[in-house]
């Protein structure tokens, strides 16, 4: 079961002194791919550029996200919100979202993410 279980102070310190993370370094993201599973995807991501991630959707996949550090602008559809630790939302499929701040999320992908076929586009 401990492939199974995470603690958030674990995940943190996990971006903090480097292990087990892939990078996009053109996006200045971090990920973590916490759980792939049949339906769905559980990953962790430092957003480490101070523009964030900018307005985007993804064709194929509904996005949870949960923030687990840091605060900020988030927009959601047509609405902006000040997001900050412990805040959660849904983006369902086809619906612009973006995180215009630096931090650090949970995000779950629902079908399962094809890091072949990346979903996601930019706007």
């Amino acid at each position: 079961m401990e492939n199974n279980v995470w603690s958030i102070d674990g995940i943190v310190k996990k971006f903090y002194f480097g292990e087990d993370k892939l990078e996009d370094t053109d996006k200045k993201i971090k990920y973590d791919f916490l759980s792939n599973g049949e339906h769905c995807t559980l990953n962790a991501v430092q957003i480490v550029t101070e523009k964030g991630v900018p307005l985007h959707y993804h064709k194929e996949h509904d996005e949870i996200i949960q923030i687990i550090e840091g605060e900020g602008e988030g927009i959601i559809g047509d609405s902006k919100y000040n997001l900050k630790k412990g805040h959660l939302f849904f983006a369902s499929k086809g619906t612009p979202h973006a995180l215009l701040f630096p931090c650090i999320i949970l995000s779950i992908y629902a079908p399962a993410f094809d890091s072949e076929n990346p979903d996601r586009v930019f706007l």
